[in-house]
């Protein structure tokens, strides 16, 4: 009896295999991996960036522990997050229907919509409940790292320009157009500064609509892109105004690499894409083993999810340190302990959370496009291309300024750049335009999605 018990849980187990293996058949397992690879650093770094200080406030640990810098070189690869998202682009700007586009969208927005319901919330109830600045801390912490999406969805709308910019080469062109930016910032306007955060994640999207062209590079050309754009990114710490961290750290002298983007990181990232280039080979190698696929097919399916929640969890779990001040030196025994602790804790509890959490987004969003009568989400579904890349486009500035003023303190007017917005509007336009992409995804789908 034993023995058959033991063959059932076998049994079992390679079931469980097999069903992954079934459901991700057909997939680029390397691009999987660095998609959910560069997630997964973002929540490492996160993990190691709190501080607390004596007055029990949130600190960034580089601003008490600065030769930690070169640690944000190691956990800072968005950059191949929109490599890999450009290498769809191209087939995405050949499609001449608005389905697609909108359905793109819809796909990208889902798993945040449970979040941002969960942020107004939250807000409400920090309007009755809190000072101002605690609302506008939170409001802020809540919804930054949504920053990503709405990048990504201005990519979307914009996978015809990227396309035919990657045709041309326009790769020498945008990063003299960031580094232009990068002087006006510094000489001008330093509002100017947020033009790179259109310019600099685009050149690694239009690289990436060259992928196969960057594969098949001889390796003593990778080699070269390689080594000339870390020496470049190198020369620019050392002798230039940046800051050596490839995140905002005020500990450390410089204008910030991250916020916004900078020619530093423009070039950081085109090395670690040619590095990648230099791997690609070796990783379709080790992902060819099926028991190592099937742990990144796994966490790759819930990656998205970790990433936009992790940061609720991290700081619920960093609650009872500030509580306490406790205040411990960085790199110490104990600092290790507390952090590599709160880190573990967070990436489990994400990742148990993150079906319900997927499921609860998939059904507000369902909802969303019920907003719209059947005979609305038709007409919907028969736009234009250029009036879906606009409402798409337009999701994108708006998630992008919602990440900057945060949804806190939601009725009092906030300025971004030269524009002056109110977060509650913000995120009611958020939420019609994710209603009307949702709406033609689902009437695009036999099943409504």
């Amino acid at each position: 009896m034993r023995g058959q018990g033991a063959l059932l849980v076998h049994a079992r187990r390679m079931s469980v295999k097999q069903q992954v293996l079934d459901a991700s058949a057909g997939r680029d397992r390397v691009t999987d991996f660095v998609k959910a690879a560069a997630l997964l650093l973002v929540v490492i770094g996160h993990s190691l960036a709190w501080f607390v200080t004596p007055a029990g406030t949130l600190d960034n640990t580089l601003n008490h522990a600065p030769q930690l810098w070169w640690l944000t070189w190691v956990l800072q690869i968005l950059p191949l997050f929109f490599f890999i998202a450009g290498s769809g682009m191209v087939r995405l700007a050949s499609d001449r229907t608005a389905n697609r586009y909108l359905t793109r969208a819809a796909n990208l927005m889902e798993p945040a919509v449970l979040l941002f319901a969960f942020a107004l919330g939250v807000s409400c109830v920090l309007h009755f409940a809190a000072p101002v600045s605690m609302q506008r801390n939170l409001g802020v912490l809540m919804v930054q790292l949504t920053w990503f999406l709405g990048a990504y969805m201005l990519y979307v709308a914009l996978a015809p320009v990227l396309a035919a910019l990657g045709k041309i080469n326009g790769v020498a062109g945008l990063l003299a157009a960031i580094a232009t930016v990068d002087w006006l910032r510094l000489h001008v306007n330093e509002g100017l500064g947020w033009i790179n955060m259109v310019l600099t994640w685009a050149l690694f999207a239009v690289m990436g609509t060259k992928r196969d062209v960057l594969l098949n590079l001889a390796i003593w050309v990778k080699w070269t892109g390689f080594v000339l754009s870390a020496a470049a990114a190198a020369v620019l710490v050392t002798f230039g105004p940046y800051s050596r961290a490839l995140i905002t750290a005020k500990g450390i002298p410089g204008i910030s690499n991250l916020a916004p983007p900078t020619l530093v990181l423009a070039c950081a990232g085109m090395a670690q894409i040619f590095l990648l280039m230099l791997a690609w080979s070796t990783l379709e190698q080790w992902l060819g083993n099926d028991t190592v696929w099937v742990v990144v097919a796994v966490f790759g399916a819930r990656a998205m999810q970790v990433y936009l929640h992790h940061m609720l969890f991290l700081v619920l779990l960093v609650l009872p340190f500030l509580a306490a001040k406790s205040v411990t030196e960085p790199l110490t025994l104990m600092w290790w302990g507390q952090h590599v602790l709160v880190f573990a804790l967070t990436l489990t509890l994400v990742l148990l959370a993150a079906p319900g959490l997927r499921r609860g987004s998939r059904t507000l969003a369902r909802a969303l496009a019920r907003v719209w009568p059947p005979s609305a989400r038709q007409r919907l579904a028969n736009m234009s291309r250029g009036w879906a890349r606009v409402l798409i486009a337009m999701t994108g500035v708006l998630l992008l300024i919602q990440s900057t003023t945060g949804i806190g303190d939601f009725l009092a007017p906030r300025h971004v750049v030269a524009v002056t917005v109110y977060p509650l509007a913000t995120w009611f336009v958020i939420m019609l335009l994710i209603s009307v992409q949702t709406a033609v995804a689902s009437s695009a789908s036999p099943r409504g999605r």
